[in-house]
C-alpha cells in the first residue's frame, strides 16, 4: 500500500464489509512476521467465504441441524464404535489430531506465527469435514441400528469444533463466542485447561455428553456477496 499511489485500504470500509472478526482473521492468517503480506479485496472474500463460511460455519450447521441431531444435544461417544472398521481408524486418527492441536497451535502463537496456528486449526477442520463426508451421517440417521454410530460421528465433529473454537478466541472473540455458545460450552469452560480432548485408548470420558446445545441456530458467518 502506498499513499502516493492512492491504493491504501480504508479500514472502516473493510470492517463494515468483512466484520471485525473476519478482518482480524484475514490479517493474522495472511500476515507473516518476516515479510510483507499480499492484500486484495478478492483475496479477503475468497478466504473468509471458504474458511469461515464453508470449512467452519457449514460444519457447525451440518452437525447441529435438527435433521441429524433432533435431540439438540452434544451426542455421546461410544468407544466400541471407534473399534469397528467403517468408523474406527479414521475416527481415532481425527481424535488424535484434535488432541494434539492445542500444543501445536500454542507453539505457533507463542512465536507470533499466528498464520501457522490458524493453518493448523483449518487443517483439522478440513479433516473433520472429510470425516463427516465419508461417514455420511445423513444415511446413518435412516437406520435405527446405526444410531450409536451416528452419535459417535457427531460427537467427534463437535469435539473438533469445540477445541477449534477455544483456540480461535484470541483471533475472533465474537465469532468464537457464538460457536462455543451454540455447542453449549459455558463461559467458565473456555480457558486453556479445557483444551484437552476427552479421548483415551480405553474409551471416552467427556463431560459434554448429552449436554443441550445452545438455542441460537443463526448462521455462524454470513458469506460475503460481492457486487
Amino acid at each position: 500500500m502506498s499513499k502516493s499511489r492512492g491504493n491504501v485500504v480504508d479500514p472502516h470500509a473493510a470492517l463494515e464489509t468483512y466484520t471485525i472478526d473476519g478482518f482480524r482473521y484475514f490479517l493474522l492468517r495472511e500476515g507473516v512476521p518476516h515479510s510483507d503480506g499480499n492484500y486484495s479485496d478478492e483475496k479477503v472474500v475468497k478466504m473468509l467465504n471458504a474458511e469461515l463460511g464453508d470449512t467452519l460455519g457449514n460444519l457447525l450447521s451440518r452437525c447441529t441441524a435438527p435433521a441429524l441431531n433432533p435431540a439438540q444435544i452434544f451426542p455421546p461417544i461410544n468407544a466400541e464404535i471407534l473399534m469397528i472398521e467403517e468408523c474406527g481408524q479414521q475416527g481415532r486418527d481425527l481424535l488424535d489430531k484434535v488432541s494434539n492441536l492445542a500444543v501445536e497451535v500454542a507453539e505457533h502463537y507463542d512465536e507470533c506465527n499466528f498464520y501457522r496456528g490458524l493453518d493448523a486449526i483449518m487443517s483439522c477442520l478440513r479433516d473433520t469435514n472429510a470425516f463427516i463426508q465419508s461417514q455420511a451421517p445423513w444415511t446413518l440417521k435412516k437406520r435405527p441400528e446405526k444410531q450409536r454410530h451416528l452419535q459417535t460421528v457427531l460427537h467427534i465433529a463437535l469435539e473438533s469444533l469445540r477445541v477449534s473454537g477455544l483456540l480461535l478466541q484470541p483471533v475472533m472473540p465474537s465469532l468464537s463466542d457464538s460457536l462455543l455458545t451454540r455447542l453449549g460450552v459455558t463461559p467458565s469452560e473456555r480457558t486453556a485447561k479445557y483444551l484437552n480432548c476427552h479421548w483415551g485408548d480405553k474409551g471416552c470420558n467427556s463431560p459434554y455428553e448429552n449436554r443441550p446445545l445452545g438455542g441460537d441456530k443463526s448462521v455462524l458467518f454470513q458469506k460475503i456477496v460481492t457486487k
